[in-house]
């Protein structure tokens, strides 16, 4: 019972057959054709068709390449799907129009035309590929219709000159480095649906003022809004749990940032360098604060850490040089002193009873403090306070 393949006669679906069969039925459309006829249909059916302008794969409607040389390009009606790099590092391209019936854009489909400004998406598109409009320099509004449902990794990567993109609520994916250096890109809403925002998603969106994220998201990616120097205001949805490694790295004019209260940790570079933070208040969710996780934030002036920390990572606050009071427990102070250390200005830690003020000390003070000689730290005679070590008389 040999197997062969053939083309349906009917709706052009390409099916596998046994030759032994007068006829069968199309699994496809569910109508009878003739094998010997269907078998005749597939081997004299081109796979592809080129022209000067385009190569286009038949079967799945696919335009694979583009030839031509104009600088506005319509692209043939009936095309289901613009291939990967089909368009790919064509500088001279202004105007890509694309029909209707389009519905993925695969990957680097139209990486690298630099030269495009605008590209009106068809409304039944339903992907956007990884790398799609790479390095499309000069483009500078697409709006995305409600059909889409994901956009791939690097989608938009180092589209500079991108000021605005209309995100409908029907996206629920949007890849790592999605929109990374988009320089000019001023506002993000993010769709509804959306759960997780992948690494580096906005990363070096210079311009960026505002970020709106969605009740649904639970995860914000590692660098996800690093180098936003513009951003002043984000919030964050009471559904996230993680905040990924230096997420807001640099993001030196966030004023503030009010953190949700399932939160488990705020991880390693987390708000390094948000010069303009100047308060920050820790829900009791979290448990360990990550290495320089607000190192450099220059104007932080008060702190609150709850009790439920229990870590916190190297140089957390170095360089807070405004930090001048901390609210936060014995337990913190006694385990974690030196983390704070490098604010100088650091001039009373409260605790959640008594107040607890611990000025910046010499090593003679300390040891004072101690009831220990004040020149070399060794142990005092009860007579005339003298060290039995080096015989200093330590006087008040």
């Amino acid at each position: 019972m040999p197997l062969t393949t053939a083309k349906c006669t009917n709706c052009g679906a390409i099916i596998v057959v046994e030759n032994d069969n007068d006829a069968m039925i199309c699994k496809n459309c569910g109508a009878p054709f003739v094998v010997e006829n269907a078998i005749s249909l597939y081997r004299t059916t081109p796979a592809w068709r080129k022209s000067e302008e385009f190569e286009i794969w038949l079967d799945s409607g696919t335009l694979a390449n583009y030839y031509g040389t104009e600088t506005v390009v319509v692209v043939p009606d009936g095309i289901k799907s613009i291939g990967s790099y089909a368009f790919y590092g064509r500088k001279e391209i202004e105007e890509i129009i694309l029909p209707q019936s389009v519905a993925i854009i695969e990957e680097h489909a139209f990486s690298g035309l630099s030269s495009i400004i605008n590209m009106q998406l068809p409304e039944g598109l339903e992907s956007i590929g990884d790398y799609a409009f790479y390095g499309c320099s000069s483009l500078k509004y697409i709006e995305v219709p409600d059909s889409v449902g994901s956009i791939g990794s690097s989608a938009f990567y180092g589209c500079i000159s991108l000021e605005d993109i209309a995100l409908p609520d029907s996206v629920k994916e949007i890849g790592n480095y999605a929109f990374y250096e988009c320089a000019s890109l001023e506002s993000a809403i993010i769709p509804e649906q959306i759960p997780t925002i992948g690494i580096a998603a906005f990363a070096r969106c210079s311009q960026l003022k505002r970020a709106i994220l969605p009740e649904a998201v639970s995860y914000i990616g590692d660098n996800a809004f690093y180098g936003c120097f513009s951003l002043e205001d984000i919030n964050i949805p009471e559904n996230v749990s993680y905040i990924g490694t230096g997420a807001f790295c640099h993001c030196a004019s966030l004023l503030h940032i009010q953190f949700p209260e399932g939160l488990a940790a705020i991880e390693d570079l987390s708000f390094f360098g948000c010069t303009s933070l100047k308060a920050a208040s820790i829900p009791y969710s979290v448990t360990s604060i990550g290495s320089r996780a607000f190192s450099d934030c220059v104007a932080l002036s008060s702190l609150y850490i709850p009790d439920s920390v229990e870590n916190v990572g190297e140089y957390a606050f170095s360089g807070c040089f405004m930090l001048e009071e901390i609210d936060v427990s014995d337990n913190i102070v006694m385990r974690f002193y030196d983390r704070f250390i490098d604010t100088p200005w650091l001039k009373e830690w409260k605790t959640s009873g008594d107040m607890l003020v611990v000025f910046e000390k010499s090593q003679e003070e300390q040891w004072a403090e101690q009831g220990l000689c004040r020149q070399c730290g060794g142990a005092l005679s009860s007579f005339r306070k003298k060290c039995k070590v080096c015989g200093t008389v330590n006087s008040k």
